[in-house]
């Protein structure tokens, strides 16, 4: 089984990028330079060009270069079934236009590979930040693994606003708490549904990155992640059991719904947990304990998509060195090595040039010195 390749890449107007053409190597690279030089814009003009979208902001017109009202993407792809070309254009006040082999597209559409597998530092939010963030990172990689999964998420979305509304309009006596009963049947049967494939995705990622971080760390340390459900889930894993148990908390808590004006128990209230030898890792973990769970979490999405797609993802690492001793770095070069095509920037000078380097500069990218 090959991996996905990126065989060429152009950007036109992409972020400090006027311009450049690059032909990366099929083992990927290391992408050497100075803060702020371009590096972390090198890997989003590679993401945006296979998934459509930014992972860093959801405001385009950030990643159209200043002075400039349009920008392009171009990516040459080499696939298990074949060679790919893809392009992607964005101009201010339009809709982006998407092209794979000439033929127009859905932008960021490419059924035949997995998506890209990225590492942002901002990514540690995921274990330091809000349950949300952690509800955010796992209704991101439902979205990819679970077919429906977003289709359930935005009908819970729908129907848990509506719920909400009335409370509050009940609340003020400007309705009647009968018309609760079409709103809360929709919650439990969405509810149930998100919950069941949360936690069916944990119970597959869950041994997959704890086997990695031992692989990374080297200490023997245990992860778990739990997940942390705002009522007794009492061992129920299948929607409908979670459905007719949430329907009894909506039941017993609609009191309190009330005073509050909003639904305290379900989905949208769940957090995870990780923890190292039953230590909660958001407040006792070392910095880099936090940033091994969220690269052993990334090398385990690499995983399932062997699995669920048949193709290894392409990689992209922004800035994962730092906080890495050497042990953990050679980990994970070992890990990556042979199976992915993997794009790795630093700012610190490299010492092995195995992977291959090249450097970013004033816009522009060389091989070599």
């Amino acid at each position: 089984m090959k991996p996905v390749y990126v065989t060429g890449v152009q950007l036109n107007n992409f972020r400090n990028y006027q311009f450049i053409s690059w032909q990366p190597r099929p083992g990927g690279c290391i992408i050497a330079g100075a803060n702020a030089a371009g590096k972390t814009n090198l890997l989003e003009g590679i993401f945006f060009g296979l998934t459509g979208r930014s992972f860093r902001t959801n405001r385009e017109r950030e990643l159209i270069r200043e002075g400039s009202q349009s920008v392009r993407v171009e990516l040459k792809l080499t696939l298990t079934t074949g060679k790919m070309d893809t392009a992607l254009s964005l101009t201010t006040g339009a809709k982006k236009t998407f092209t794979v082999n000439g033929n127009r597209a859905a932008p960021g559409q490419i059924p035949e590979i997995p998506p890209p597998v990225v590492f942002n530092p901002d990514h540690l939010s995921i274990i330091k930040g809000n349950p949300q963030e952690r509800r955010r990172w796992l209704d991101q990689e439902l979205g990819i693994f679970h077919p429906g999964y977003l289709f359930n998420w935005r009908r819970y979305q729908h129907a848990l606003a509506q719920r909400n509304d009335l409370l509050r309009k009940i609340r003020e006596k400007r309705s009647r708490p009968a018309g609760l009963s079409v709103w809360n049947e929709q919650v439990c049967h969405y509810g149930g549904m998100i919950m069941a494939a949360r936690l069916s995705l944990l119970s597959r990622f869950t041994p997959l990155a704890r086997d990695i971080y031992n692989q990374i760390a080297g200490r023997g340390e245990k992860l778990v992640i739990s997940y942390r459900s705002s009522f007794p889930l009492s061992g129920l894993r299948e929607s409908g059991d979670i459905s007719r148990l949430m329907s009894g908390q909506l039941e017993e808590h609609l009191n309190e719904d009330l005073v509050r004006g909003q639904t305290g128990r379900g989905p949208h209230r769940d957090d995870l947990l990780f923890s190292l030898d039953g230590f909660d890792v958001r407040q006792y973990g070392s910095q880099g304990q936090q940033r091994s769970i969220i690269l052993s979490l990334k090398l385990a999405q690499i995983e399932l998509c062997r699995l669920d797609f048949k193709e290894y993802p392409v990689v992209l690492l922004d800035d994962v060195l730092s906080e890495l001793d050497r042990m953990r770095r050679e980990q994970l070069f070992s890990r990556l090595s042979g199976l992915t095509q993997s794009f790795i920037t630093t700012s610190e000078e490299v010492h092995n040039k195995s992977s291959g380097v090249v450097y970013i500069r004033d816009g522009q990218i060389w091989e070599g010195e």
